[in-house]
């Protein structure tokens, strides 16, 4: 195993940023489409029932993934998380977070110059330049990333207490988890309205 001193620090940094890329050109996707809204019900025929009947079986689909991808990491080695020293996490996690953030503005700032550009032909590019984005840092992904030298296990003695994992009913009755599972969903529910929708409100 290779300690923190003898990890190459630009195969760490193309690990950081190419997975930075791909989790900001899903947002900019995200974010490209929300602002499709009104040119899609303004040109193209689609009414606002079907949008935000299509909005919710995406957000239904994406919690799901939530799920599962929570399930996995688990299970799986953090691709990130391998290159860096436990140390340095928080730092370098607290960066790399910011994909979201940027993602969102970049995907209004490419819909106000497209619509800028293009007018009304804009839907077009707007919809294709994120998709292509997401394919380019795919392959990317695919061919220079793989797993750090760094497997952080945990060190088990042998007369340790075996851990099992704590039952989700369990996790519900401790104090305050309810209330905060529940404030969080709402103004998660508010996040996701205004993310989607803002747009097409402010353009009516």
């Amino acid at each position: 195993m290779q300690t923190p001193q003898t990890i190459r620090p630009s195969k760490a940094a193309v690990a950081f940023g190419l997975t930075y890329a791909g989790h900001f050109a899903i947002h900019v996707s995200r974010k490209a489409f929300a602002a499709a809204h009104g040119e899609l019900e303004n040109n193209w025929g689609f009414t606002g029932g079907f949008l935000g009947i299509l909005d919710t079986m995406f957000m239904m689909v994406y919690g799901v993934g939530l799920l599962v991808s929570g399930y996995l990491a688990e299970r799986m080695d953090p691709l990130v998380d391998s290159w860096y020293p436990p140390s340095s996490h928080g730092k370098v996690f607290s960066i790399w977070a910011t994909h979201a953030i940027a993602g969102n503005v970049a995907g209004l700032l490419l819909a106000a110059l497209l619509d800028f550009l293009e007018g009304s032909a804009s839907l077009l590019p707007l919809l294709l330049i994120p998709a292509g984005l997401l394919v380019f840092t795919g392959i990317l992904q695919k061919a220079f990333i793989f797993q750090g030298p760094m497997q952080h296990q945990p060190v088990e003695r042998e007369d340790a207490p075996q851990q099992e994992a704590i039952p989700l009913r369990t996790v519900l009755r401790l104090p305050w988890v309810r209330s905060y599972a529940l404030a969080f969903a709402a103004c998660r529910i508010v996040d996701v309205a205004v993310f989607f929708w803002v747009v097409l409100f402010l353009h009516e």
